[in-house]
């Protein structure tokens, strides 16, 4: 994920950060910052001068990042309807599969495989839902991300318990 932003005390500051492996990089002006602490990035600025940024959070958290006197936010916090969705991806198969009379009617894993397929896909919808502006098109991209996590958590336990049975 790439976000840019001019920030006139600054200049343009483009943040780069993978998403399988949360690798963050940081550029100003479109160079690139060298990095020299845990969460330090140090750059040249306009007059020849060194300076250093502060960086904190992740694509999923929000990214702000600090140049000592002022804090500027590069991504913004996700909203309650986001973490609302990303809490019943991971939730449902979860709460789902651990009860007998439930997995009947729908066959899902549960505990910690069906945590761990419904974390996925949790913060793949936290992922996309920030392509969107309208709050109407993050809530629609959720529930479908929502809906196909619970289709393919179906699959894979009816693949299983076929196997088995």
């Amino acid at each position: 994920m790439q976000e840019k932003a001019y920030i006139e005390e600054i200049g343009t500051v483009t943040y780069s950060e993978t998403f399988f492996l949360g690798r963050k990089e940081l550029y100003v002006d479109d160079v690139l910052c060298k990095k020299v602490g845990k969460k330090e990035y140090s750059y040249t600025d306009k007059d020849g001068n060194t300076a250093n940024l502060s960086l904190k959070g992740s694509f999923i958290s929000g990214v702000t990042i600090s140049n000592g006197a002022k804090n500027f936010t590069l991504i913004s916090k996700p909203k309650w309807y986001q973490l609302f969705i990303f809490m019943l991806i991971v939730l449902f198969p979860i709460i789902w599969g651990n009860n007998v009379a439930t997995v009947e009617v729908l066959p899902v894993f549960g505990g910690a495989v069906g945590g761990a397929i419904g974390g996925a896909f949790a913060v793949m919808s936290l992922y996309t839902m920030r392509f969107f502006k309208r709050i109407s098109m993050k809530m629609l991209v959720g529930i479908g991300i929502f809906a196909l996590s619970i289709f393919f958590n179906f699959a894979m336990a009816t693949l299983v318990f076929s196997l088995f049975t």
